[in-house]
């Protein structure tokens, strides 16, 4: 999911106001009983960060009390060369302020961008059967704890947890997690806008309510390597509560059809209108979307509704998706967005999606 590249091109930060680099120290987690590969003893990896310049004009930045928008440049040494093999990435991250006091802050750190591993599962590599493909998507979440050694040089140290996956495009696709200890020094080059009087965000006049339509379609494979990828179109109206100019709950339904879901079924001899109901998803859907100017991230849950009578039921889902909207005409509120995200049931993706649709 590469959405949060944006940034760099649309916000038009392009002064660094800090650069950085750390170390990490972990393990990967065995998080599911049939992974085959030999565990290691730790991973170890490094990252370089270049922090982008905050500009107090704008509105979002001061809501979000001007978090640090910073690009990475990450290697991993997965600590099982022959299987797991190494993974290099680039991603974006959005690091909030949780405390800042004197010489000492806190910081938590959400990203997401793309990894290339070069081990994946094959015939001479059976042990990794935890990713199907080279290129996938990488998701970190972490906290830093950072203390002020001068007045320009700051010491960072936290917990960090990366995850590695295809979001099932590709089989297979258990993921590769590994939990990490961190630590770093970075350099600022310009002052915090927090240091700068008079930049309290005010609220400007927002619409409490907007309406949301979109399409979608998924991309699924199941858990056999090289089998058949499924496509999971989807059709989606949504109801926008403002609840803060940058922060907005979303509700309303959606309907899917799961032709993996339809061919599993046949294969297991059912009927067409069994398969078919199988396949089919009536879901009411709730979500928390955080607003970062043009783009925004969606934390969304679903609940299966008892519309038909099935075999097997999936009543929870969730699923973490990243956005683009612009304005339609520079004259008008509606916006046209497009997004890229994974749906996923009790930690594991189901599938990965792609959406567009219009908010009026």
């Amino acid at each position: 999911m590469l959405v949060l590249l944006v940034f760099l091109l649309v916000e038009k930060q392009a002064f660094s106001q800090s650069i950085g680099g750390s170390t990490f120290v972990g393990n990967v987690v065995r998080h599911r009983d049939f992974l085959a590969f030999e565990q290691p003893d730790f991973t170890i990896g490094f990252d370089f960060e270049y922090v982008a310049k905050k500009d107090t004009s704008i509105a979002w930045q001061k809501f979000w009390r001007f978090p640090d928008i910073t690009h990475h440049l990450h290697f991993h040494h997965l600590g099982n060369s022959s299987e797991l093999g190494f993974a290099f990435a680039y991603y974006p991250t959005i690091n909030f302020n949780l405390i800042n006091r004197g010489k000492f802050k806190a910081v938590c750190q959400m990203g997401n961008g793309i990894s290339y591993i070069t081990k994946k599962f094959e015939s001479d590599n059976p042990g990794n059967n935890a990713i199907g493909s080279h290129w996938n998507s990488i998701i970190t979440l972490g906290f830093e704890f950072h203390y002020a050694l001068q007045d320009n040089l700051n010491l960072s140290v936290g917990p960090q947890v990366f995850h590695y996956s295809n979001g099932s495009a590709r089989a297979p696709n258990a993921g590769i997690n590994t939990v990490s200890l961190i630590a770093g020094l970075k350099y600022e080059l310009s002052e915090s806008p927090l240091h700068i009087k008079g930049k309290k965000y005010q609220a400007s006049d927002y619409k409490k309510w907007n309406l949301e339509a979109n399409v979608g379609i998924g991309f699924r494979q199941i858990n056999i390597p090289n089998g058949i990828t499924f496509r999971v179109p989807q059709v989606s109206l949504f109801a926008h509560y403002n609840l803060y100019e940058f922060f907005r709950i979303v509700g309303g339904f959606s309907y899917q059809y799961n032709y993996a879901d339809y061919y599993f079924q046949r294969t297991q001899f059912e009927s067409r209108e069994v398969a078919g109901r199988e396949a089919r998803d009536f879901l009411l859907k709730f979500s928390g979307d955080f607003i970062f100017g043009n783009v925004f991230a969606r934390f969304q849950f679903g609940f299966n509704l008892p519309v038909e009578q099935k075999i097997s039921r999936d009543p929870f889902s969730t699923m973490f998706s990243l956005n683009y909207a612009r304005k339609v005409v520079s004259q008008s509120e509606s916006k046209l967005f497009f997004g890229i995200g994974v749906r996923s049931h009790k930690f594991v993706a189901q599938y990965l999606s792609i959406n567009t649709g219009v908010i009026l």
